[in-house]
């Protein structure tokens, strides 16, 4: 399959029938609408009823101007006309009308039109024979597939409208579309199909518009020629910017009330918001080479950005309002990019090919979020990227991030073996407090407040910066003093402990509307911090709820309040359940969970369970997926309580030291409470970690992971048999010594570096002497270490005789080789 439709050249106007696919609409239009097909029904009523089916379909009008260099224009494909993303221009829609009308057994042609005095095509009408249908048995009147100038239209001509007389008529199918009015949205009429014909016969028999084509659909199609329909993936890859608007009179708890995605506190911009927005419409400083085979084209370098912040700083919200604003004014394809297709594992998956290609061909400029993007493997954001690179349209990708940790730096790392040279924006750090908190406050308040429509009702003052709030607090804050006319939380723990206690009150006036019967905050507050550090799939909770022991502190089924967990707490880009937003979980996780007792009785949830057809056979084998969850959670929890979170995962990882691929993973990108754990078990005689690797792998610059890295390379080094003189060993033992030399260096240890390098020199000098072709290579790169290390105790003499043998050697090693 193709993952974009080929360029069409303008000069080509006959190759545009290959872009038309008769039955490329079912299952793409919405599923209230209704395409006619071939029937009884006379030909006036089955145009009618695909102009109208167009105009039902919710397709928005795009007028950009997708015409590359040397003539050659983009089209868009069915799916991305009518499913998603939804735009398209004229020229797109008459295309897929022409295929309408050959699934309906009508005759089309194509159109296209230039304003009086301009060079290039301006806009395309579809004209249709109404005397006969398609293959019938009148036959059709012309017989020349291109129509350089109007045909001398047979019988009454062309009509003037649409109750006027003659044989064809034609169609402004861009008419069918959402009309762009910029940020006020569509207009309020829905559109007539008098108005769209009267409008097409305007074009074509007044002065203001010049014939450039005609190409006869219904005389030049053939399906076996038409160019086959792009691939497109079976799900949503883009989430929305915002999540759907609150239905008039659906009860909210706090916590969905000040969700970013929610859109229900209206957005104070930032000056990092202005920068970005500017930037991504800003035009290109350096386009890359020609894509494919089509020297005439260039396409755009892919742009990336990282917006980074404290949980609760507004990152999320920035990016939303982001693309939120290139969706909607600028008629940009944005969203939050599916976590799962981001997501990292303890295997080396790659992102699902089908949705970042068919990413790749979406026409028009494009923006995706990667939101929290510490928990996707570096080099699957990076094969992301470089898949986007390939795309002939603005790209623009938006990370989010708590920190920008070791994992950048890998990220850019990855981008650079891929060939990938993306244009940078520079990295943003989002500030905890929002400049204008006290205008947020007040917009949360007033949107929350039953009296705002009182002009003299105001708030409480908003409690003093010293006590560091973030933008989420004030926005809690907000949330509390329209509630709640009481004194206004001191501190953020208290204030998290208010708001988890509005909430949960919401959840049992929910549980006791529908069972009768309410649940004790103790065991509301348990429930709520399972499922806060692991995440489970909706499937999973009642399961979930059982291990944890929910049952004894509630007269509820698990499975009941399982349910009201659903409804409350999915709102996640996977549709796992969470607590959200993500500081209000990080509090719970560490004020809930100690080692021991409930927190043990979560780890035995991260088994997999076994296969349905075998539950009596179940293994002690973890679940990567669901261990990746509780240690991605738990570093994240780290931000609210260090301390805690660290006790947690240093309990976790000795209860379940097969848990080291989840917490290795994260670390490498996050750094976070699994890190001295980790120290830990690698000193830890029956280690489970691969030592050898972790002491060659983990990068030398790697800031969180160098004390591991030179355990590792410790153990490597002491599990090396001096004694043994077989060539295979010295080599072995030479390669520890000179790791651990590297390792020694980066933990500033100068004299211990020192000395590992000079034994790794004198094993390969003895080896070197035996077999040169083999190893003096690995004696000159040595050598060039052993030089640094000299330097860097001092000893600049002994530096310039190492390196000087290094250079001699390399010299002789360049004769050969």
């Amino acid at each position: 399959m193709t993952r974009r439709w080929p360029l069409w050249r303008r000069d080509e106007p006959g190759e545009l029938v290959r872009y038309v696919r008769t039955g490329a609409l079912a299952g793409l239009v919405p599923p209230k609408v209704r395409l006619p097909g071939r029937s009884g029904a006379p030909v006036q009523v089955r145009v009618r009823q695909v102009f109208e089916a167009f105009v039902r379909a919710g397709v928005r009008y795009a007028d950009e101007d997708t015409i590359g260099a040397a003539g050659v224009q983009q089209i868009r494909p069915p799916d991305q006309v009518f499913h998603r993303p939804g735009w398209a221009n004229c020229l797109d829609l008459s295309l897929a009308f022409s295929g309408a009308c050959l699934d309906a057994g009508l005759h089309p042609m194509l159109v296209a039109l230039t304003p009086a005095g301009v060079a290039t095509a301006g806009h395309v009408v579809v004209v249709v024979w109404l005397r006969g249908e398609l293959g019938g048995r009148q036959p059709y009147p012309l017989s020349q597939p291109v129509h350089s100038a109007p045909p001398a239209w047979p019988g009454m001509g062309l009509r003037e409208s649409w109750d006027g007389p003659g044989e064809f008529v034609a169609i402004d199918v861009a008419r069918a579309a959402r009309p762009w009015t910029g940020a006020n949205g569509p207009a309020a009429e829905p559109p007539v199909f008098e108005d769209a014909v009267a409008a097409a016969a305007r074009m074509l028999a007044g002065s203001e518009w010049t014939w450039r084509y005609g190409v006869d659909i219904g005389l030049g199609h053939d399906q076996s020629t038409s160019h086959p329909l792009p691939e497109r993936p079976t799900e949503q890859v883009l989430e929305p910017p915002y999540h759907r608007p609150v239905a008039a009179g659906e009860r909210l708890g706090p916590l969905p009330s000040i969700r970013a995605r929610n859109r229900i506190v209206p957005f104070e911009r930032r000056e990092v918001f202005d920068a970005l927005y500017s930037w991504c419409l800003a035009p290109e400083t350096e386009p890359d080479a020609g894509f494919g085979t089509d020297p005439a084209t260039e396409h755009p370098r892919v742009r990336l950005a990282l917006v980074h912040g404290v949980g609760g700083s507004g990152k999320t919200r920035v990016a939303a309002e982001l693309a939120h604003q290139l969706g909607e004014r600028d008629r940009w394809y944005t969203g939050f990019l599916r976590a799962e297709i981001s997501a990292r594992t303890t295997t080396e998956r790659e992102p699902d090919d089908e949705a970042t290609r068919w990413l790749a061909g979406v026409v028009g400029p494009l923006l995706v979020v990667i939101d929290y993007v510490e928990a996707a493997r570096p080099e699957t954001v990076a094969t992301i990227l470089a898949t986007l690179s390939t795309r002939r349209d603005r790209t623009v990708v938006l990370l989010t991030a708590r920190h920008p940790g070791d994992w950048r730096s890998t990220l850019d790392n990855a981008l650079d073996k891929r060939g990938v040279r993306p244009e940078l924006f520079p990295d943003s750090h989002l500030d905890a407090l929002h400049p204008n908190a006290e205008v947020v406050y007040r917009r949360a308040y007033r949107r929350f407040s039953p009296a705002a429509a009182d002009a003299n009702d105001t708030p409480p003052e908003l409690p003093p910066r010293s006590l560091r709030w973030t933008t989420l607090d004030v926005v809690m804050l907000g949330w509390l003093a329209a509630h709640h006319p009481h004194p206004l939380p001191a501190d953020r723990s208290e204030l998290y402990e208010t708001i988890l206690g509005r909430e949960f009150d919401n959840w049992n006036a929910d549980l006791v509307s529908r069972f009768k019967r309410g649940a004790s905050v103790a065991a509301l507050r348990r429930a709520a911090a399972v499922i806060s550090l692991l995440t489970p799939d909706p499937a999973d909770a009642t399961a979930l709820l059982v291990s944890a022991g929910v049952r004894d502190l509630v007269s509820l089924a698990p499975g009941e309040l399982a349910d009201a967990a659903r409804r409350f707490l999915v709102d996640t880009t996977d549709g796992t359940l969470a607590v959200r937003p993500d500081p209000l979980a990080d509090h719970l996780v560490v004020t809930e969970f100690t080692a021991g007792g409930l927190f043990t009785d979560c780890l035995a949830y991260l088994v997999a369970p076994p296969p349905a057809a075998d539950r009596d056979n179940r293994s002690d084998q973890l679940d990567p997926i669901r261990a990746q969850r509780l240690v991605e959670n738990l570093t994240r929890a780290a931000d609210a309580d260090p301390v805690a979170a660290g006790a947690l995962a240093a309990d976790a990882l000795n209860r379940r030291p097969d848990l080291w691929p989840a917490a290795l993973s994260t670390a490498l990108a996050q750094g976070g409470p699994f890190v001295t754990p980790l120290e830990s078990l690698a000193a830890r005689d029956d280690t489970p970690l691969p030592l050898h690797t972790l002491a060659r792998d983990i990068p030398l610059d790697h800031t969180a992971l160098r004390s591991l890295a030179l355990i590792s390379a410790q153990h490597v080094r002491a599990q090396v048999d001096m004694d043994d003189d077989a060539e295979q060993a010295r080599s072995r033992a030479a390669d520890a010594w000179d790791v651990l030399s590297s390792r020694q260096s980066k933990m500033g240890d100068r004299d211990g570096a020192l000395d590992s390098i000079t034994e790794a020199v004198d094993l390969r000098r003895r080896l070197a002497q035996t077999n040169p072709a083999a190893f003096l290579p690995n004696l000159a790169a040595s050598l060039n270490n052993l030089s640094r290390c000299q330097s860097d105790t001092g000893d600049r003499a002994g530096a310039l005789d190492s390196i000087t043998e290094a250079v001699d050697l390399h010299r002789r090693l360049a004769q050969t080789n």
